[in-house]
């Protein structure tokens, strides 16, 4: 009995120690395993061992305690480096941060529209178009359907026509009224649409008087605008790309308007086109470019011109409109206004009929026929092609003077008169054409209105006749205003009035004069630079008036004319006679 007790106390050292946690199963079997015998010593033991025993989770729960809070320690040290890697590569993740962030969002709103964002050219679907491919289709037909088409009939064919509107500006707010239209009615638009109910009230009176007291003289108030003839849609700044896209099918819409503005103003004006150089000649300088070979160079021009160009141009003062340079044509200012704004504040159709009234011919010609690379080139065929009676007459005339002796004078060349309307990029061909045919054109040039031009006097410094005439009384210059405006900030500045400070003398500083010299120099009455002719019409004809008037109290009357011929007739037999003695 004393080995077995002895046997028992050695693994009570054991047992004392506290074993590692990963042996915590091992201790546990070796305190339930005893051998047999009652005594007092092994059940205290035992005892001892299962009290132990009962007190060592308790230990591990302590240890396993803090092993909880190391975990977040842990993720804060994740967190810290995918900071300082997400700082060093944010410029190159953040597009795609910010994209993939809002990528619900967007599939929500997709999911709740009836169509997705369009990728079409100006970001705007047709009307009645609900997908990409409808929009590209339908702009397709249209151009395609365009290329045999023009004038009223290609308009047509798109949908679109012209209609008169009578504009009323009340309160700072503009109202379109519709008084002709083909097979539909009268309809009235409202561009401000936050108007209270007085004011809608004063302005159905204004409109109602306006169209009472609208008379066919009265064009002020008067526009011709484009319209979507299945909605009955006045075209604007804002619903444009609803039925007009960009791209291709701008340019041939565009194209047909500017036709069809043609159109109208050969009908007021009794206006004809003429043919100025023939298709072996555009072949023979445009010969790598097709495009150019088929359209040969044109003029509009007055009936009388294409009748007997020599008798209308000798005896009745002459207007000559050059427009700027871009993919506008012969008589329009703005293709862009022409659309959205109206067809009087784009082209030339009020000067021609203010031309009409004082019985002038009209010469608008085309230097963008060939694109803007060829326009000076143009420029110069148009005007040595249209005046080439007084450019050979007077070569002829100089040549005369040197055979002929004093006695004779030459016979009499007729009243030329020549006006110039020159708009931006045609002034600067204009003043650099007249470098080499000055003398032709000083002694009939009786008035010059540049129009936002961007010419240089510094040009015609080695001919001091030329820089006298750009910079005389016989010429004026309408500068764009630099004033800040809300009427003339939008496209529908053409149906407000001008500013007030237009047609005022306006100061120039030695930079202005350096380039322009101390030419009259005008306000516009806009900032747009294509409605500077509109908004200064009126002033343009005061200054050509001025110049009629001065005009026709220099020269003799008709009778003192055909007295004078007959005078002449007379006096040449008698020196003939005195010859052959």
């Amino acid at each position: 009995m004393g080995e077995s007790k002895e046997s028992l106390v050695e693994p009570e050292s054991s047992i004392m120690i506290p074993p590692p946690p990963d042996e915590e199963d091992e201790k546990v079997e070796g305190v339930v395993v005893t051998t047999g015998g009652g005594d007092t010593d092994s059940s205290s033991e035992s005892q001892s061992t299962s009290s132990s025993a009962a007190a060592a989770p308790k230990k591990d729960d302590l240890k396993q305690e803090p092993q909880p809070q190391q975990q977040p320690q842990a993720t804060s040290q994740t967190k810290a480096s995918k900071k300082t890697i997400f700082q060093r590569i944010r410029h190159y993740v953040r597009p795609y941060y910010n994209y993939y962030s809002n990528y619900s969002t967007t599939q929500q709103d997709s999911s709740t529209s009836s169509s997705s964002k369009p990728r079409v050219i100006g970001g705007v679907r047709l009307r009645g178009c609900l997908t990409d491919e409808d929009h590209r289709t339908r702009t397709r037909s249209c151009v395609q359907a365009l290329k045999s088409l023009r004038g009223k009939e290609g308009l047509r064919m798109a949908g679109f026509e012209y209609r008169t509107t009578v504009n009323v500006v009340v309160n700072s707010s503009s109202t379109t009224i519709t008084t002709t239209s083909d097979n539909h009615p009268p309809r009235r638009q409202q561009q401000d649409n936050n108007v209270d109910c007085e004011t809608k009230r004063q302005e159905e009176k204004a409109t109602l008087d306006a169209t009472c007291s609208a008379d066919e003289d009265d064009d002020d108030h008067k526009m011709t605008r484009l319209f979507h003839i299945e909605s009955n849609t006045m075209i604007t700044q804002r619903n444009r790309k609803q039925f007009i896209a960009d791209g291709d099918m701008y340019d041939a819409i565009a194209r047909v308007c500017q036709e069809y503005a043609q159109d109208v103003m050969q009908q007021e004006g009794n206006l004809k086109w003429i043919t100025l150089s023939s298709d072996d000649e555009d072949e023979a300088n445009n010969s790598n470019n097709k495009k150019h070979a088929e359209e040969p160079i044109r003029a509009l021009v007055s009936a009388s011109i294409h009748e007997d160009s020599a008798a209308a141009l000798d005896t009745t003062p002459t207007l000559l409109i050059a427009t700027g340079k871009g993919k506008v044509r012969a008589g329009i200012f703005s293709r862009q206004h022409l659309l959205l704004s109206g067809m009087e504040c784009s082209t030339a159709l009020p000067i021609v009929r203010e031309a009409q009234k004082r019985n002038m011919n009209v010469i608008m010609i085309d230097p963008n026929i060939h694109g803007d690379r060829f326009g000076m080139a143009t420029f110069q065929k148009s005007m040595s092609t249209l005046f080439q009676r007084w450019e050979k007459d007077d070569e002829e005339n100089n040549d005369d003077d040197v055979v002929v002796s004093s006695n004779v004078s030459p016979p009499p060349l007729g009243k030329r008169d020549l006006f110039v309307l020159s708009h931006s990029q045609s002034g600067a061909q204009f003043a650099r054409y007249l470098l080499d045919k000055s003398k032709h054109y000083l002694p009939h040039i009786r008035a010059v209105a540049f129009t936002d031009s961007n010419h240089n006097i510094q040009w015609a410094r080695q001919d001091k006749e030329l820089q006298q005439l750009l910079q005389s009384e016989k010429s004026v210059y309408f500068k764009v205003s630099k004033e800040a405006s809300s009427s003339n900030d939008s496209l529908s500045s053409s149906l407000s009035p001008p500013l007030n400070s237009v047609g005022t003398e306006l100061e120039t500083d030695n930079h202005w004069q350096h380039r322009f010299g101390q030419i009259s120099t005008r306000c516009a009455g806009t900032a747009d630079h294509s409605l500077t002719n509109w908004f200064a019409r009126s002033h343009i004809w005061e200054h050509f008036d001025r110049q009629l008037l001065l005009q026709n109290q220099e020269t003799p009357s008709s009778e003192n004319v055909v007295l004078d011929k007959e005078e002449e007739e007379e006096d040449v037999p008698q020196q003939e006679k005195l010859l052959e003695s």
